[in-house]
């Protein structure tokens, strides 16, 4: 079968082979019909099904052959992708480890939640209509930037600024030193911002200026203009962050209900040593149900579980709420998992994102890596799709994230075409191992078609 990907089309056609390999498969029937293979990986007329849903391919009718085999060679494509990964070791990339790691992590807390009692997780109109009254996000505002590397000049510009001049005229003078995003930011709701620094904006008066520092990087803002939203007008991202806000209660208190079912305790002893110089390793730290847990069993989980637990923190009750967070992922989840009987419902997604991995690190190594990017191609690229892009927000970090997806972006329109030639390799490379059967194909494509009669 041919190629049929396009330089614009691919990173599209691989997020469907993704997309799909996360979703639930799908039966044709009850006897899966083998339409094709890769070495001994089987394409089932099931597996075509739950793609085309995913992809969304449209109308049986409608579609032609030729339509029916670009889904196919999808599949096919999607088999020799996890068959090179796997022989290139990526099944055991350290990466691709820890990102099934902080999956299962999630996975295993989302169901043995669904076991507790309650419904932590629902709101009503009520609940809802505080919560947008609460934090405010009634009122948003405006923004404009000005980024400067050099501290005597952000200086001077904040306080030329609030003397009153004009901000697009400090812009123009200034701006072209920066090599980043200045001006107009957009309208701002509370809900999306977080960075204190920058909450205190909301209070202040139309024409206020403030000076942030960051990352070698000098922020100067000034609000631009202010209004009233209502909770109808915001209402998709209220319940967005409301829903966010009960599933991080909800985590706590499930994590507070372990604590207290195997009776975890810590030792303040221990907890002093550890952030000391070298604590004795083998000092009991953790005492519950379960037994003890020493110093060096939570400096060896912090090892394993490097995504729970970053770094070690400098105070007794950081440190405390750290180590009780590091032993319930470490010890206590994979217990409740097998108490409660839910490993079975793990096995099947957990192997299905074990797929998607695969597929990714090969993406990345094989596509993003072979294409470097400068900052003038990154300008460039920008300029040219700028209508799709949001303006940066205006917080350090946000900037970075969104110079990060445009980066990503363009490294992604490079590096597909390089990557359709590796894929072109790979079926030549692989040929002998790919068996379409041709009748069986047919056939299935005649019953979809069938299906869809109007007739039936």
């Amino acid at each position: 079968m041919r190629g049929i990907f396009t330089a614009v089309g691919l990173s599209l056609a691989l997020s469907a082979m993704w997309c799909w390999s996360c979703g639930q498969r799908q039966t044709v029937s009850d006897i899966p019909v083998v339409l094709a293979a890769v070495g001994t990986a089987q394409i089932t007329d099931a597996d075509f099904a739950a793609a085309g849903e995913k992809l969304g391919a449209g109308s049986a009718r409608t579609r032609t052959l030729e339509d029916w085999r670009r889904q196919l060679q999808l599949l096919v494509d999607r088999q020799l992708l996890l068959l090179e990964g796997r022989q290139q070791g990526l099944d055991s990339d350290p990466l691709v480890l820890q990102a099934l790691q902080a999956w299962e992590r999630g996975k295993q807390i989302e169901l043995l939640m669904k076991k507790q009692p309650g419904n932590q997780l629902n709101w009503d109109e009520a609940q809802l209509a505080e919560f947008f009254s609460a934090r405010g996000a009634d009122r948003e505002i405006r923004l404009s930037r000005l980024v400067l590397r050099d501290r005597n000049l952000a200086l001077a510009a904040l306080q030329r600024a609030r003397k009153g001049e004009r901000f697009d005229r400090l812009i123009a003078e200034q701006g072209s030193t920066s090599q980043v995003y200045n001006g107009d930011l957009g309208w701002f709701n509370p809900l999306v911002v977080t960075d204190p620094r920058l909450t205190s904006l909301f209070g202040q008066e139309v024409g206020a200026v403030e000076l942030i520092e960051a990352a070698g990087a000098y922020f100067l803002l000034t609000l631009t203009d202010k209004r009233q939203v209502s909770l109808q007008d915001r209402r998709q991202l209220v319940e967005q962050a409301l829903s966010q806000k009960k599933q991080a209660d909800a985590d706590l208190a499930y994590l507070e209900y372990l604590v207290g079912k195997y009776e975890v305790r810590l030792d303040t002893t221990a907890l002093q040593r550890l952030l000391a110089l070298a604590p004795p390793p083998a000092m009991r730290l953790v005492r519950s149900k379960l037994g003890d847990w020493s110093i060096g069993d939570y400096q060896q989980a912090l090892k394993d579980l490097p995504q729970a637990a970053p770094g070690i923190p400098t105070s007794v009750p950081a440190l405390s709420l750290q180590v009780t967070r590091t032993y319930i992922v470490g010890q206590l989840l994979a217990r409740e998992v097998q108490e409660q009987g839910i490993e079975a419902l793990l096995s099947e997604a957990r192997q299905r994102l074990g797929e998607q991995k695969i597929i990714e690190a090969l993406w990345e190594r094989q596509g993003l890596r072979q294409v470097p990017v400068s900052e003038a191609e990154m300008e460039t690229y920008y300029q040219a799709h700028k209508a799709g892009y949001p303006p940066p927000p205006p917080t350090p970090g946000g900037m970075a994230e969104w110079q990060a997806r445009i980066r990503r972006d363009l490294q992604e329109e490079k590096a597909a075409p390089l990557f359709e030639s590796y894929l072109a390799s790979l079926r030549q490379r692989h040929a002998d191992q790919i068996q379409v059967d041709e009748e069986r194909f047919q056939a299935f494509v005649a019953r979809r078609r069938q299906a869809e009669s109007p007739e039936n």
